[in-house]
Order: structure tokens, then C-alpha cells, then sequence
């Protein structure tokens, strides 16, 4: 081997040496070695099985279901044998577009609640959707120009039966789950302000789990979490703390990691090999991020946009695709729904006094002003005073409760999509006037304007309408997420819970 190339070898080897020493938990040796301490033994494993096998199991269920239901219509319409009878394609088609709209509403999710009224609603939503197109792909795509005479009922039946079998059955094992799971506990690792915000967060879906939280801090030892809260868990060592998914004699769902660092390199290297082991562990961000589906305010850096995973600037053909496909929809929108735009204009017209159409300078993409229309709602000259609705607002007409709850005031917006100001889907746009008030007041706020706002948004879906600045700054860091996660799926799950929200007047 040459002088050089062994010098440029010492010189890499240096370099790896050098960047490694500036990690705050820097190791040599093997993580693996515990000193004895027994970290991959799980002592509730039916519990533990459960958390991480059930969405496999829902998915085996549907399979087997939908491919049930199919051959039993096949055996029924038919003589002979079921394999030689029944299509491949077709039996291929409704399972996978059963199973990617189950997917789309979370059907697969451990912590989705698949007893809510709002998931029966949205799994029948988008079983509609699922019938048009298994049928388009079907009968337009599979045996275009071939015969096929399979029986329609082989098809409509299924289409039909397994979104009622999903319900019910997931209705039926979400109980006995939600039973289990109010048994569970979740270890929250620290008593910062990290801590506390993922302690409300998990106390606000009220799943029932016991909430255990450990420090380092001897200071804090002792005390409850939040002081002046009499229900709030009472902070104990990190001695307590047990990796066999057992504290107290409950199974501990998953660990949550918070606070920035200052933890003993060998409880981090516990905490690795514990998660090597099979427990879930989160950090504050990851946690925020893979279950609540928000950006934790914790990444909210100027770096942030450079982080991995990030989708917005690799979505180019998407980009290019969701722009033609905003301007067919608001086209077919202003014709098949102009009926509508004259019934809601003329109860506008008849309830209250003024112009039946509202414009307002808004914010747009790349923070450009642009004016937006929707259906007048509020009474006139009600932008001048409190800038956030209120529930019960005096300042809203007859039809305007109405109006908003539908969404039927948004319609006008559809000319502003086909202007390209707004997309289908989107954060909302904002007040010009608001927008200079949040970006003195809420950091990076700024960075919800790298995409076009839309009609509706995952922040509208998710969220109720912002009465006040602890609101807005919620609904910002759904925004994020939108922004960070911009995909087709995501739309497509946006447009599900808009679905709903119209449908069932659980609009803002």
C-alpha cells in the first residue's frame, strides 16, 4: 500500500474520531453489555403482543373477509369449483382497495379510536369511494376491450358487506381493547415543560391509561407534575423505572423520552437497547409527530426545513399533478354546484342586510396578498371587532351558523382555486392583518406560507376554529405537519374528514 493511501486513511480515520467526540453520549464498547441488568424480558407479553401485532391482525381479518364474502357470491352465482370461477384480478382489486381505505381512515393504528361515531362515518365515506372505483377498475381498466361476463352481485356485494363486517367487528374489538388499555400505563421520562405538554396532550384524549413520570432531578422527586393539579401524577426516581414493560404491575404501552439531554450515558444506553428489545420508545418529538400527527414546537428551528423527511421540495410532479388536479375540481365544482351558489346566495340576500359575498385580503403562498370570497356569514362591518369568532357570536346572521358549520360559505373560494390563490387542500389562509400579528408573536409561523392555503387543511380537520392565540398556535403546528408531510395520502385523509365534517355540521 502506497505512503498516500495510508495517509489518507489516518486522515478519515481522524475525522470519524474527531466527530464522534463532540456527541454528548458518545460510547465505546457495546451498547449490549448492561452489567447484568435484564432489559429484553417483558412480563405482561400478552399485553405487549397486542401493542405491537394488532394492526397485522386487523389486516389478516380484512383480508380474509373480503376474500370470504367474494367467494361465498361467486359459489352462489355459480356452478364449479370456486378457484376456477372466481377472477383473480377481481378478488386482487377489492382487497386492496378495501384495505387502503381502511388504511387511509387509520384502521390499522393502535391508538385510533375505532369506536367513534366520527370513524364509522369516515369508514363509510370512503367506501363510497372505494365502490366507484373498484367498478372503474374493474369494468375500465382490468377487461377493457376483453369479455367478461362475471356477475355484478359478485362485486356490489362485497363492496357492500365488508365496510359493514369493519365497523362492527372493529367496533366490538375496540371495546375489549379500550378496556385493556385503561389497565396500561404510559412512562413519561422527565418533569420539564416537555413533560407537561405531552401529560395534557394524553390526559386530552382521555384513553384512561395510567400516567407514571420519572426524573433524574432529586428536586423534584416527590412532587406532582403539575402542582396545582390534584389528579396529576406524582414524579417519582428514575430507579423506578422498569424496562420489562411493568411499573406498578401495569403494562407500560410506551416510554416518552423529554427534555434535552442530561440523562447518564448508561441509562441512554438502557434506553437503546430497551427500545432494540421490542419497547416503544418515543422521544418528546417523535411522539407528537407519529401519533398526534403535529410538528412539535420543540423542532421549530430556521434548520427546521432541512430536516429528514421532509416531502415539500421533492414533490415536484405532486406539486405540478394536485395544481390540475384543484383546477378540474373547481371547475366541475362552479357547474354541477351552481344550484347551490344561487339557493345560498338567496337565503344570504333574504336573512340579513348587506352584500351576499365577503372579500378579504389573505395571505398566499410565499406570504403573497391575494383578496379571497366566501359567503357573507357575520353582520356587516363585524371584522372590526374581536378578531376571533366566538361560539354563540352575536355577530353571526341566521344563516350564517349554518353557513359555516357546512361549509357552504367556503364555495365561492372555488373561483380563487381556479385562480390559483388557494388549492383544494391546505392551511387556511389568514387575515393579512392577523398574519402580522402571529409572526410577531408565534416563532416560524412563517413557515406554514411555504405551501398554497387551501379550503380545507389537516389543522381544520383536526382541530376546532381558533377562539383565541393558544388556538391558533395548536392549529400552527398542524399546518406544520401538512407542510412537512405534504403527500397524496395525506390529501386524500383530508379530504375523508372534510367528508365528514360537512356532512355531519362539525364544521368551523
Amino acid at each position: 500500500m502506497s505512503t498516500q493511501t495510508k495517509s489518507v486513511d489516518v486522515d478519515v480515520h481522524l475525522d470519524a474520531m474527531e466527530l464522534t467526540e463532540g456527541s454528548e453520549h458518545s460510547l465505546t464498547g457495546s451498547i449490549f453489555d448492561t452489567g447484568g441488568t435484564v432489559l429484553d424480558r417483558v412480563l405482561h407479553w400478552k399485553r405487549h403482543w397486542v401493542s405491537q401485532f394488532l394492526g397485522l391482525v386487523f389486516l389478516a381479518i380484512d383480508v380474509i373477509a373480503i376474500t370470504v364474502i367474494y367467494m361465498g357470491m361467486v359459489l352462489l352465482w355459480y356452478d364449479g369449483p370456486v378457484w376456477e370461477m372466481m377472477s383473480q384480478k377481481v378478488h386482487l382489486i377489492l382487497v386492496a382497495t378495501s384495505v387502503i381505505s381502511v388504511y387511509l381512515i387509520g384502521g390499522y393504528e393502535y391508538h385510533e379510536n375505532k369506536r367513534s361515531f366520527r370513524f364509522a362515518c369516515e369508514h363509510i365515506i370512503v367506501s363510497g369511494i372505494v365502490f366507484i372505483l373498484a367498478f372503474f377498475l374493474i369494468y375500465a381498466v382490468s377487461f377493457y376491450g376483453q369479455s367478461f361476463n362475471t356477475a355484478r352481485m359478485t362485486v356490489i356485494v362485497p363492496l357492500f358487506a365488508f365496510p359493514a363486517f369493519s365497523i362492527f367487528y372493529r367496533n366490538r374489538v375496540s371495546r375489549m381493547h379500550d378496556k385493556l388499555r385503561r389497565e396500561n400505563s404510559i412512562c413519561i421520562i422527565g418533569s420539564g415543560v416537555e413533560a407537561r405538554d405531552a401529560y395534557r396532550r394524553i390526559r386530552s384524549n382521555d384513553s384512561g391509561q395510567t400516567i407514571f413520570v420519572v426524573d433524574l432531578d432529586k428536586n423534584s422527586l416527590g412532587k406532582r407534575l403539575i402542582q396545582y393539579e390534584t389528579n396529576s401524577p406524582i414524579i417519582g426516581s428514575l430507579k423506578d423505572l422498569d424496562f420489562s414493560s411493568s411499573m406498578s404491575g401495569k403494562f407500560v404501552e410506551s416510554y416518552i423520552i423529554t427534555g434535552k439531554g442530561g440523562m447518564p450515558k448508561d441509562f441512554v444506553k438502557y434506553l437503546a437497547v430497551a427500545q432494540f428489545g421490542g419497547n416503544r420508545i418515543y422521544t418528546y418529538e417523535s411522539f407528537l409527530s407519529q401519533v398526534l400527527k403535529i410538528v412539535p414546537p420543540s423542532q421549530l428551528t430556521l434548520e427546521w426545513a432541512f430536516s429528514d423527511g421532509f416531502r415539500l421540495n421533492r414533490n415536484l410532479t405532486y406539486s405540478r399533478i394536485k395544481r390540475l388536479s384543484d383546477i378540474f375540481a373547481a371547475l366541475i365544482g362552479l357547474i354541477v354546484l351552481s344550484p347551490v351558489f344561487v339557493l345560498t346566495a338567496l337565503a344570504v340576500r333574504l336573512t340579513s342586510k348587506g352584500p351576499i359575498i365577503f372579500s378579504q385580503s389573505r395571505i398566499g403562498e410565499k406570504e403573497k396578498p391575494f383578496t379571497m370570497y366566501k359567503f357573507r356569514s357575520m353582520k356587516v362591518g363585524s371584522e372590526k371587532g374581536n378578531k376571533y369568532t366566538q361560539v354563540g357570536d352575536s355577530r353571526i346572521t341566521s344563516i350564517g351558523g349554518f353557513l359555516r358549520k357546512s361549509r357552504l360559505d367556503e364555495l365561492p373560494q372555488l373561483w380563487n382555486v381556479l385562480r390559483g390563490d388557494l388549492a383544494l387542500i391546505g392551511p387556511r389562509a389568514e387575515w393579512d392583518k392577523l398574519v402580522k400579528d402571529y409572526e410577531k408573536k408565534f416563532p416560524y409561523y412563517h413557515f406554514r406560507h411555504a405551501v398554497k392555503p387551501g379550503i380545507t387543511g389537516w389543522a381544520q380537520v383536526n382541530y376546532s376554529y381558533g377562539a383565541n392565540d393558544r388556538d391558533t398556535i395548536e392549529k400552527l403546528y398542524y399546518d406544520l405537519y401538512y407542510v412537512r408531510h405534504f403527500s397524496f395520502v395525506l390529501d386524500l385523509q383530508v379530504c375523508i374528514k372534510t367528508v365528514y365534517m360537512m356532512l355531519f355540521g362539525k364544521g368551523m
